[in-house]
């Protein structure tokens, strides 16, 4: 579940359709892409657990970057992947 949301909150931001729907093909492409779901999973485990519980030096910058950083990655990804399924015109123009 929680390495279809990526996938489905790009879906939303993109384009207009029903919640289930945009459930449904989040989802899927999570099926579809693997290796991508299980990269940016582990990313966003590295960047939000391990480093702040493991790395005590590293707490404050990893709690102001975390986050952040970890969208940024994840966009990488799924915008490469929206691209390649509607076109770059659709996806820039949202």
């Amino acid at each position: 579940m929680v390495g279809t949301l990526p996938y489905t909150f790009s879906l939303v931001a993109t384009f207009e359709n029903k919640t289930g729907i945009m459930m449904r093909n989040g989802l899927m492409l999570a099926i579809q892409h693997v290796p991508h779901m299980l990269l940016m999973l582990s990313v966003a485990g590295l960047l939000c657990l391990y480093l702040p519980i493991y790395q005590r030096w590293t707490l404050l910058p990893v709690l102001t970057l975390s986050f952040s950083l970890t969208a940024v990655v994840q966009s990488h990804f799924i915008s490469g992947i929206l691209v390649k399924l509607v076109g770059e015109e659709e996806v820039t123009d949202r």
